[in-house]
């Protein structure tokens, strides 16, 4: 029950009081038994784990209870939760950053598709403050779409089958615009006033942040040339590729 509950969008936090108290229940007293019956050095090994899962739970719990179910606190204190979740994130990859330097290349190769089929090109961020730059299929024409949380860019194209493009996003931070470039000619100029995300939250061809925008994947072939994510001049960290 619980596999088929955590594949499902938001249902582990609504039916979680029907099977976790049972769950923990079962696993303390598992771990006990095992404390009991051990002796010396395994003893102490296992009081350490006990130790460490409860830590461990305590302090994933504070962050998600944080956090909210639904990002509240990025919303509606955006520099607030940048600062508090850099202190979950020990690795640079995954620590967040307010307008970080962004600069995307790659080529994609589209496969045919039906009418209105949405395909995921580039994911900044997660839930609030987020990007996307996303194409969507309309006859004989391909939608570029450049999407932040206040407001939308389109650019429509004749569709170029089998012909790959080559596709370039920046986001300055100076002056927080996206430029989206197409075979080396810029065809969107977007202002987006804020962007959060870690280095690891600059997706290419996959969307993990709002599955009800687009597809996950992109279903043609990716091929990613360049990735740069440059933190905060004011931290003195150096860009991460």
């Amino acid at each position: 029950m619980l596999l088929f509950l955590i594949s499902n969008h938001f249902a582990t936090q609504r039916y979680e009081v029907d099977f976790l108290p049972l769950a923990a229940w079962v696993a303390i007293v598992t771990l006990g038994i095992y404390v009991s019956i051990a002796s010396g050095f395994r003893r102490r090994a296992l009081t350490a784990l006990l130790a460490g899962v409860v830590l461990y739970s305590a302090v994933a719990n504070l962050a998600l209870g944080i956090g909210g179910p639904y990002f509240d606190f990025l919303k509606n204190r955006p520099q607030s939760y940048v600062r508090v979740a850099r202190w979950f994130s020990p690795f640079r990859q995954t620590r967040p950053v307010t307008n970080p330097a962004i600069d995307v290349r790659l080529t994609a190769a589209f496969v045919p598709d039906w009418p209105g089929f949405r395909e995921p090109l580039i994911t900044i961020g997660h839930s609030h403050y987020a990007y996307f730059l996303y194409a969507e299929r309309q006859l004989g024409m391909l939608r570029l779409v450049s999407q932040s949380e206040g407001s939308m860019m389109e650019y429509e194209m004749a569709d170029p089958r089998a012909r790959p493009l080559a596709i370039e996003m920046t986001y300055s931070p100076e002056s927080r615009r996206v430029a989206v470039a197409v075979d080396g000619n810029e065809v969107l100029a977007h202002h987006v006033n804020m962007l959060i995300a870690a280095p690891a939250q600059v997706a290419v061809g996959e969307n993990f942040s709002d599955f009800g925008l687009t597809a996950r994947r992109f279903p043609g072939r990716v091929d990613l040339l360049k990735r740069t994510v440059s933190v905060e001049r004011t931290s003195g960290e150096n860009p991460v590729h």
